[in-house]
């Protein structure tokens, strides 16, 4: 038996996950590259004078960017993939 909503389901997760990594390492080559550059450029648009709150920002982006992409996509992608593979053993 097949399982076509399971598998589009896991499918759809699993996919947004690995976009969602690559954007990430994305921006976070940016951040690391770009630093010297953005961090003057917050500074000015935004006066931002610390650069300790920067870092904090940048830190609570990417670790709430790592609880979205790791807790709400990529573990339930590998649930529903156990799920259809035990379905499939059990048949």
């Amino acid at each position: 038996m097949n399982y076509p909503k399971l598998h589009i389901a896991k499918l759809i997760l699993f996919n947004a996950f690995i976009v969602g990594f690559i954007l990430n390492l994305i921006f976070a080559g940016i951040f690391f590259l770009g630093q010297n550059t953005w961090f003057s450029w917050a500074g000015y648009f935004w006066h931002i004078n610390d650069p300790d709150w920067l870092w904090k920002i940048t830190v609570e982006w990417f670790s709430v960017a790592k609880f979205f992409l790791f807790y709400l996509l990529l573990i339930p992608a590998v649930a529903i993939h156990w799920t259809i593979k035990q379905l499939e053993k059990s048949k």
